[in-house]
This record gives structure tokens, C-alpha cells and sequence, in this order.
């Protein structure tokens, strides 16, 4: 016996059902709204409201998926071969995936370690410019005054400031926390 056909007879013991190859369906993405999706699956028919998550509930710790437009997917038939009740079990392309607070995600094995917390790294470095511009204009209108026997001097001013930085210039938009 294969994998597939251990898999098969797996599901089917804890469906409680037979099922049979016509169960799954491949599809091409036509449109992604929400946790919903339009799948065509031939010239002439295309499944609207398939869901992208196995329970749309209203449970804001659902992870959310949305496939690509123009992406293949692999549907199963909860209907019972109706294609009434159609439910997405794999995505050959995701365009974005939403997922509830967890304690620990790893991406690409965590190797450029931890996502830092732009606003506040941004307004952190913010108060340093802040305090080296200070600097730089106490430095370009400091004097030393000199003994009287020559004019005091003053030195040479800087023209440079230091730049507030922009967290856009800095920030990964496509992944969020």
C-alpha cells in the first residue's frame, strides 16, 4: 500500500465516510475577499464563496489565508461531491497570510534574529539626533575666551545636522507584528 492510499484510508476513518477521488478538486484562484475565494475549475464553472481557513467562525485567532490570484489550489468537498460546501487544503501561492497573537513565530529560521518595534525604535533615535544637534549647536557657538595678550577665537562651525530618520526608509512593510 502508498502513502496516498494510507492517507486516503486515514481520512476516512476519522471522516466516518468514503472518500473518493472526487472529493478533491484543483482549481485556479480568480478572486480572494476575506476568508472566502472564487476557484474555476473548468471553462465553464467557477466555485464562488470557498472558504481559504477549514472554519470561518468569527474567531479572531483564526489564521487567515489569501491566495494569490491566478494561483492553483487544491479543494476538498465537505458536501459530499455537491461542490456545495468546497473548503481550500492547499495553495501553490499565498498573498498574504494573517495570523492572532502567538507567543513565538520563526521565519527562515529565525537567522536575522528578533523584528524590532519600528515606532519605537524610530522615536528613540530620534532623541539622539535631538541631543547631537544640541551638541553640534552648542560646539558652533561656543567662544574661548584667551588671555590678553590676543583676540579670542572661535571655532570652526559645523554645517552639518544630524537627520530625523524616517521608519519608511528602515522597515519592512510586507511582514507586520
Amino acid at each position: 500500500m502508498n502513502n496516498l492510499s494510507r492517507i486516503k484510508e486515514s481520512i476516512q476513518s476519522i471522516a466516518g465516510r468514503n472518500i473518493n477521488d472526487d472529493c478533491y478538486v484543483v482549481g485556479e484562484v480568480t478572486e480572494a475577499n476575506g476568508t472566502t475565494c472564487s476557484v474555476k475549475i473548468n471553462e465553464t464553472l467557477t466555485l464562488t464563496d470557498v472558504l481559504c481557513i477549514a472554519t470561518d467562525d468569527g474567531d479572531s485567532n483564526n489564521i487567515k489565508i489569501k491566495p494569490k490570484i491566478g494561483s492553483k489550489v487544491l479543494m476538498a468537498d465537505l458536501s459530499g461531491g455537491t461542490l456545495r460546501q468546497m473548503v481550500v487544503v492547499a495553495y501553490t501561492q499565498i498573498a498574504e497570510l494573517e495570523m492572532p497573537k502567538i507567543d513565538s513565530l520563526i521565519i527562515n529560521g529565525g537567522e536575522n534574529g528578533a523584528i524590532i518595534n519600528i515606532d519605537e525604535l524610530t522615536d528613540k533615535i530620534n532623541k539622539v539626533i535631538d541631543v547631537l544637534n544640541n551638541l553640534i549647536n552648542s560646539y558652533n557657538s561656543h567662544t574661548h575666551s584667551v588671555p590678553s595678550f590676543g583676540t579670542s577665537g572661535t571655532a570652526v562651525p559645523s554645517n552639518d545636522n544630524a537627520q530625523y530618520l524616517n521608519k519608511n526608509d528602515y522597515s519592512d512593510n510586507t511582514i507586520k507584528h
